[in-house]
């Protein structure tokens, strides 16, 4: 992964130099691409956000540069598609914090638990108009 803070409509750094690093050392095919949001930017100053900018690696892969490795936690996760540019998340992430709030999933209670929130990309942005782009939207659920 490599980390990007500052807005999350500036992370464009962080995917490029992940994807160099990648396509130089370990990836053939189409990897597995998500981003890691660690802060709610309607509370946490646009500049401090925290995102991470990620892709599944090999077990054994070294590290170079401002590329790093680490194992994702497991856990439970509810999650939605969002269907368009990424700049409307926002109201995908909404209506899912909303839903989680308010329904019984399989029969419990859940609630939100802590960051990050994770989107995993399942198309690529370079040849996708923004209005078909696809994202899994996943938050953290707690019974």
């Amino acid at each position: 992964y490599v980390r990007h803070v500052g807005p999350y409509d500036e992370v464009g750094g962080a995917w490029k130099a992940l994807m160099t690093w990648g396509w130089k050392r370990v990836i053939f095919g189409k990897p597995t691409t998500f981003g890691l949001c660690f802060d709610d930017p309607e509370v946490t100053s646009r500049e401090q956000v925290r995102y991470e900018a990620c892709m599944v690696v090999p077990e054994k892969v070294t590290p170079r540069g401002a590329v790093q490795v680490r194992d994702l936690e497991a856990g439970t996760w509810a999650t939605t598609l969002h269907e368009g540019p990424y700049s409307s998340l926002g109201t995908t992430y909404a209506r899912l914090f909303a839903h989680v709030a308010s329904e019984s999933i399989e029969g419990r209670r859940w609630r939100l638990g802590d960051p990050p929130t994770l989107e995993v990309y399942l198309n690529d942005p370079r040849k996708t108009p923004p209005e078909r782009l696809r994202t899994e939207v996943g938050v953290r659920v707690i019974a």
